[in-house]
């Protein structure tokens, strides 16, 4: 039985008019519209410290009479901590992470596209089912052609911590089924991420750290959140962080981040390098969408092993 999420209510000034790439990914470009009034404020902006709209920058701009109004230097520092752009992220973050250890075990279509070796490849799409404890992944390629039918799997503690796979065709019939550093070369070959970094907690773990480190760094991204976007027709908001200029201790030019509304959870993410040239267009590095989550489904041991009969492991 699938576990109910919580649903959760977000809106705010700005929407997102969306438009479908590859049947299941979003794009789309920014638009204004007004607050209902009246609606109640996202749930990582009640947990954090709030400002007057649901728009962060990078710039805010405090006038004499304001700063003469604090106690000292100290104090106007705290005050500004208080109001980081990366705040509210970290809530929804935080927020996310206690709804994944509620979370036992999942199935969900995966779809990502990498660049890889400075070319960005195809849309890969993955059925996948994972459990946290221990951690235990099963991957079947869905698309594209040529490798579809791949299947692999890792189980935290067992086959020594290899990654177990097997190709499609001739390289099936000839190989097997092959025991894989998660972390090696063969295993890396068309991945900018182990499998051991997949799923939604990873994502999040991931993320809250990152968006932890920046916050320390003594200069701030731009940041906008966004209700009205949509993921595979669900409902989510966007939180966009970018960093104008490159600098020491940032990952990325551009992050895009898609929570579920009701799951409370990112369920897509893009990654942007900086322009290879000074106003040129951000770099797609990656783009990682979770579609069709069933969560809490009851997964056993026989789901992540390759004597399961409803596999093709040779």
């Amino acid at each position: 039985m699938t576990r109910k999420m919580k649903p959760t209510f977000l809106q705010g000034s700005f929407w997102l008019n969306m438009a479908t790439a590859a049947g299941l990914l979003v794009s789309g470009s920014l638009a204004m519209a007004q607050n209902p009034a009246g609606q109640e404020a996202p749930y990582w902006q009640t947990q954090a410290q709030q400002t007057e709209t649901s728009i962060y920058r990078v710039a805010q701009r405090r006038s004499p009479q304001q700063t003469a109004r604090t106690n000292g230097t100290q104090h106007a520092q705290v005050a500004q901590q208080q109001q980081h752009p990366l705040d509210p992220i970290i809530a929804a973050y935080q927020n996310s992470l206690q709804v994944m250890n509620g979370v036992r075990d999942y199935e969900y279509t995966f779809v990502k596209r990498e660049r890889l070796n400075g070319t960005l490849g195809p849309y890969n799409q993955l059925a996948m089912k994972l459990r946290h404890q221990p951690l235990s992944i099963y991957v079947n390629y869905l698309a594209p052609d040529d490798v579809k039918g791949r299947e692999a799997i890792y189980v935290h503690g067992k086959n020594n911590n290899q990654l177990q796979a097997h190709a499609t065709g001739f390289q099936k019939m000839i190989l097997g089924t092959l025991s894989l550093d998660p972390t090696g070369s063969m295993a890396m070959q068309s991945n900018r991420y182990p499998i051991t970094r997949a799923g939604i907690m990873n994502s999040v773990q991931n993320g809250l750290r990152r968006w932890q480190k920046e916050r320390q760094l003594s200069f701030q991204p731009d940041v906008r959140i966004v209700p009205g976007a949509k993921v595979d027709g669900r409902a989510c908001t966007l939180v966009q962080v970018t960093y104008p200029e490159k600098k020491t201790g940032v990952t990325f030019h551009r992050v895009r981040v898609y929570l579920d509304d009701e799951w409370r959870v990112p369920v897509r993410t893009e990654e942007y390098d900086f322009p290879s040239t000074p106003g040129g267009q951000p770099v797609l590095m990656g783009e990682y969408t979770y579609t069709k989550v069933r969560f809490n489904v009851g997964l056993k041991d026989v789901d992540f092993s390759t004597d399961n009969p409803k596999y093709d492991f040779p």
